[in-house]
C-alpha cells in the first residue's frame, strides 16, 4: 500500500529546530513498528520587525524565559509603537484576542499547542502580510473543500470548488504582484505558479474519470505542494533564476536544432529511396544540397556547445557524439550514400534528444536553489517537485521545497494525445477489446 502524507509545520514553536520525527504503526494484533529520522522543521521568514518580535515573545514564552506579564507589556508597547497596524480591523481584532488569552492565564502553558501559542503566530502572520493574510486564509477554506471533494469523488463539488479555488488564487497573485509591481522575476514565476495549477487540476479531472489511485495521489500531493507555495512565497534568488533562464533557452535551441535534425534526416531517407533524385540535389538547383544543410546543421550545434561553455555549464557528452554522427552524415552525403547518411543522422538526433534529457534533468534539480525559504540556508538533501514528490516527508512542509515547472518542448503534445485517450474511452462503452487497449496505453502514461 502506497499513500502520500502531507503536514504544514512551519507554524509549529520549534519549527526551525532539528527534531526527531517518530512514525508508530500498530496492527490488529497489537504488534507495533517505529521508524525514526531526524529533520529540521521548515521556518517562515518574517521580514517585518512587529511581526519578528511577536514571535520572539512567543518563543521566549514556551522556553520559560520570560514571564506572562512582562510578555504581556512587551506585547502592547511594539503593536503601540506600529500604530498604523491598529488601524487594520482583522489585526486589531487579533491583537485584543491575544490580550484577552493573557488575562485568563494564571501561569505559562506547558501545551505548545495552547491557543495563546497559536494566537501569537496568527497575529504575526497578520503583522507580516497585512491584506494578504485575509486572501489566505480564504484561499485555505476553499482548498480543504476542494481536498474533501477529492477524496469523496463528487464531480460536481469538484467543479464549483476547482472554480472559487481558482478566483481565490487569482486574487491572491493579482495582490501579490500589485505590491511587487517592478518585480518581473517575481511575475513570471507567479504566471508560472498559476499555469501549473491549471495543468494539474486538468490532470485531476481526467485521473478521476479513469486513472490509478496512485497517480491520482501523487496529482493531489503536487496540488497541496502548489496551494501551499502560494500561500507561502519563497524568497526568488534573481542571479541564479537568470542562470536558469539561460539554460532553458540553450534547451529549446536544441529542441530546434533536432527538429531540423530529423527533417534533413528524412530528406536523406527520402533520397535513398530514389537515386536519380539525390543525383539532381546533389548537384543543386538554386537551392542548398543535403550536404550544405547538413553542415550549416553542425556549425549551429557547435556554437550552441561554445555557448553552453561560455555559460560555465557543463557540455553534455551526447552533444560531442551528435557532432561527429552529424560529421559522418555530412561525409556519406558527399561520397553519394544517403542510406548510410540517414543513419548517421538518426545517431546524431538521439544524442541531442538524451543531452536534452540530461540537461533537462540538471535543470529541475538546481531550480529548489532559485526559492530559498524561511532561514534555511541550503536545502540541497532535499528536492520535492512537480516530478518527484517522494521526498516531501523529510521536510514536513513543502513551505521549505521548491516548485518545478517542467520543461514545455514536448508536453503539450503528449497531453493532447492523452486527452484524446480519454475522451476514446469515455466513448468505447459497448467495445470492450478498445477499452482494454486504450486502458494499458493509459495506464503505460
Amino acid at each position: 500500500m502506497k499513500n502520500y502524507f502531507y503536514q504544514d509545520l512551519s507554524a509549529h514553536i520549534w519549527a526551525g529546530h532539528s527534531s526527531k520525527l517518530v512514525i508508530s504503526a500498530i496492527d490488529d494484533l497489537n504488534q507495533i513498528t517505529k521508524i525514526e529520522m531526524k529533520i529540521k522543521i521548515p521556518s517562515k521568514e518574517f521580514i517585518n520587525k512587529s511581526a519578528k518580535t511577536v514571535l520572539l515573545i512567543r518563543k521566549e514564552i514556551a522556553l520559560r524565559k520570560i514571564d506572562l506579564k512582562k510578555a504581556e507589556n512587551s506585547l502592547k508597547f511594539i503593536i503601540k509603537k506600529d500604530s498604523e497596524s491598529l488601524k487594520n480591523r482583522v489585526i486589531y481584532k487579533k491583537y485584543e484576542d491575544v490580550l484577552s488569552t493573557f488575562s485568563k492565564l494564571k501561569e505559562t502553558p506547558l501545551n505548545y499547542s495552547h491557543i495563546l501559542y497559536d494566537d501569537l503566530w496568527q497575529l504575526s502572520l497578520l503583522l507580516e502580510e497585512r491584506e494578504n493574510f485575509v486572501v489566505k486564509r480564504e484561499l485555505e477554506k476553499i482548498e480543504k473543500l476542494f481536498f474533501d471533494s477529492l477524496k469523496r469523488k463528487d464531480t460536481d463539488e469538484i467543479i464549483a470548488n476547482t472554480t472559487e479555488l481558482k478566483q481565490k488564487i487569482e486574487r491572491l497573485i493579482k495582490m501579490r504582484n500589485e505590491n511587487n509591481y517592478q518585480d518581473q522575476h517575481l511575475k513570471k514565476s507567479n504566471e508560472e505558479l498559476q499555469d501549473r495549477f491549471e495543468e494539474l487540476n486538468e490532470e485531476i479531472k481526467d485521473l478521476l474519470n479513469i486513472g490509478s489511485k496512485e497517480k491520482l495521489n501523487e496529482k493531489i500531493l503536487q496540488m497541496k505542494e502548489l496551494t501551499d507555495t502560494l500561500r507561502n512565497p519563497k524568497k526568488i534568488d534573481k542571479e541564479k533564476m537568470l542562470k536558469q533562464a539561460q539554460k532553458q533557452n540553450l534547451i529549446n535551441k536544441l529542441s530546434e536544432l533536432l527538429n531540423e535534425q530529423e527533417i534533413i534526416m528524412q530528406e536523406s531517407f527520402n533520397l535513398a529511396s530514389n537515386r536519380g533524385m539525390f543525383e539532381q540535389s546533389s548537384q543543386g538547383s538554386g537551392g542548398k544540397s543535403p550536404k550544405e544543410k547538413q553542415d550549416s546543421l553542425r556549425n549551429s550545434l557547435g556554437n550552441i556547445m561554445r555557448e553552453i561553455s561560455s555559460s560555465e555549464n557543463e557540455i553534455p557528452q551526447e552533444l560531442g557524439r551528435a557532432d561527429r554522427a552529424m560529421r559522418q552524415a555530412s561525409r556519406d552525403l558527399e561520397n553519394g550514400k544517403p542510406d548510410r547518411a540517414s543513419n548517421a543522422q538518426g545517431r546524431a538526433s538521439e544524442m541531442i534528444q538524451r543531452a536534452m534529457n540530461s540537461m533537462v534533468a540538471n535543470l529541475d534539480s538546481k531550480k529548489q536553489d532559485v526559492y530559498r525559504s524561511g532561514n534555511q540556508q541550503d536545502r540541497s538533501t532535499s528536492n520535492p517537485s512537480f516530478t518527484d514528490s517522494k521526498n516531501t516527508t523529510t521536510d514536513g512542509s513543502s513551505s521549505g521545497g521548491t516548485i518545478d515547472v517542467p520543461a514545455k518542448y514536448k508536453e503539450q503534445e503528449a497531453k493532447k494525445i492523452v486527452r484524446e485517450l480519454y475522451t476514446r474511452y469515455k466513448n468505447a462503452e459497448k467495445n470492450v477489446k478498445e477499452k482494454k487497449y486504450i486502458r494499458r496505453l493509459l495506464d503505460w502514461y
